[in-house]
């Protein structure tokens, strides 16, 4: 069964999506509101580079997209890769 899934942040690069998960479908441009981006921690896999995630913060936007993805694919670890 396929899923919606929220891309931002490095996700947002069509290419690198499409390599992590094979399935990938660009549905839409999003905006997640009253959000934020902000980095928690290093990444061991980006040369120590920050982690993006969002938080909540009220009238904050985070810019983003919609993917269609197939179930294998909306794994956290395929997404995190």
């Amino acid at each position: 069964m396929d899923a919606l899934y929220f891309a931002y942040g490095s996700n947002l690069h069509e290419p690198q999506m499409t390599l992590r998960c094979a399935s990938a479908v660009l549905v839409e441009q999003a905006i997640l509101h009253d959000h934020r981006l902000t980095f928690f921690g290093r990444s061991s896999q980006w040369d120590g580079g920050g982690v993006a995630t969002v938080v909540p913060a009220s009238g904050a936007q985070v810019p983003g997209a919609i993917y269609r993805l197939s179930a294998e694919d909306m794994g956290p670890a395929r997404l995190l890769r």
